[in-house]
């Protein structure tokens, strides 16, 4: 069975190369072809649809229904494909920061699962669900060092035990998340999960949000507005005024099936007329 999940997960990310193998060459081509063919999205709780963890459930959702998902279901997902490899591999829990701003006494809670592999009792970050500016590849877990990859640079920085995690944006260090390395369970997930996708508050329930990296840089959907960042040009962006548009593009650019999704008209409907309101 676990081969037939791997040789079905290959598949899905249009694999062409070798047989996979415990080691940073397969790990690189492995994230950043995860992070071009499966895009992340919030569908489910945008729409109140129960999110599942359980294995069963996201072999279902990212290889029979060809669909995405966000950070829980992605990096579990992606920890069960490396397990089954033969990685050694954790998954560890972030607090995403807003507006590149770090504050002593945080309002918001840690909500990031990030995966943490050990090659040769070299650790790096692994991260495969994090919209726009994923990383592309595994990131050596090492601060005060500057780390390119086919997309953006990053760089962490160490304070104790917690580790930031920045990116390059436009010339500016923009924060993502800190994190540490203590061991979480599936219990912590499926905690913080049920927070994420019910709670609301939660980014996830209020707004749609739906990215794929491609070789140039992603595309980006929020709500009824796409924004294509490419390389060396600047945003491109196209609000929608018609559910039935956002919905081609969902079809045509992040290529996600439409169907078992209750209740997506009305939603659409919805976030353009509180778009148009706020215009």
């Amino acid at each position: 069975m676990s081969l037939e999940i791997l040789n079905n997960y290959l598949k899905r990310i249009n694999w062409e190369y070798s047989a996979p193998k415990p080691d940073l060459a397969t790990l690189t081509l492995l994230q950043k072809q995860h992070t071009h063919h499966i895009p992340f999205e919030n569908l489910n709780p945008f729409l109140g649809i129960l999110v599942k963890l359980d294995s069963d459930s996201l072999q279902r959702k990212f290889l029979q229904d060809h669909r995405g998902g966000y950070c829980f279901e992605h990096s579990l997902f992606f920890k069960q494909i490396l397990e089954i490899i033969g990685f050694k591999v954790k998954g560890v829990m972030g607090r995403v920061w807003r507006d590149n701003i770090i504050v002593e006494i945080p309002e918001n809670p840690r909500t990031h699962m990030i995966l943490v592999v050990d090659i040769d009792n070299t650790l790096f970050h692994v991260d495969v669900g994090f919209g726009g500016l994923v990383p592309t590849q595994p990131l050596l877990l090492k601060p005060d060092s500057i780390q390119k990859t086919t997309h953006e640079d990053y760089k962490f920085i160490q304070d104790k035990y917690e580790f930031t995690l920045s990116a390059l944006v436009e010339d500016q260090w923009r924060v993502l998340y800190t994190f540490n390395l203590a061991a979480q369970y599936f219990s912590d997930f499926e905690m913080a999960n049920w927070f994420t996708a019910t709670h609301q508050k939660s980014l996830f329930t209020n707004h749609l949000i739906v990215v794929r990296r491609y070789s140039d840089g992603h595309y980006a959907l929020k709500d009824n507005r796409l924004t294509t960042y490419a390389f060396n040009k600047d945003p491109e962006r196209k609000y929608f005024v018609l559910s039935t548009e956002i919905k081609e593009v969902l079809q045509d650019i992040f290529d996600l099936p439409l169907y078992n999704l209750p209740g997506l008209n009305e939603k659409l409907t919805q976030i353009i007329h509180q778009e148009h309101h706020k215009a």
